[in-house]
């Protein structure tokens, strides 16, 4: 079973979290604590900062659902941590920021 940390607890981190079987979210982070809290329940964790969805060595993947202006660096920092990414659109906002998650995915051998 894959397992899931959540980075944006809003509309589509919902949407992302209401997809995955039971067991698979087990952290969750959001700038809005109490949104972090509505979508882990009684069942994920609410972490404070993205590094401890990095950097907790049970998850395999993180989906990245914040403001896009934040997407293409927390990608790069989970890849780079050595998680599977998906990363909600627009992979990044410009062409050369894209490039580099797509070299980083391909050098850490993980799926983006």
């Amino acid at each position: 079973m894959i397992r899931y940390g959540i980075i944006g607890a809003g509309l589509v981190g919902r949407k992302r979290a209401a997809c995955l079987q039971p067991g698979q979210l087990v952290a969750v982070h959001d700038l809005d604590r109490p949104s972090a809290e509505a979508l882990a329940g009684t069942h994920a964790q609410v972490v404070e900062a993205p590094s401890a969805i990095f950097e907790n060595p049970t998850l395999d993947a993180v989906i990245i659902a914040t403001r896009h202006d934040s997407l293409a660096a927390l990608a790069l920092r989970a890849m780079q941590a050595g998680k599977h990414v998906l990363v909600e659109k627009p992979l990044a906002l410009d062409p050369e920021s894209a490039d580099i998650l797509l070299v980083e995915a391909e050098k850490a051998d993980r799926i983006l």
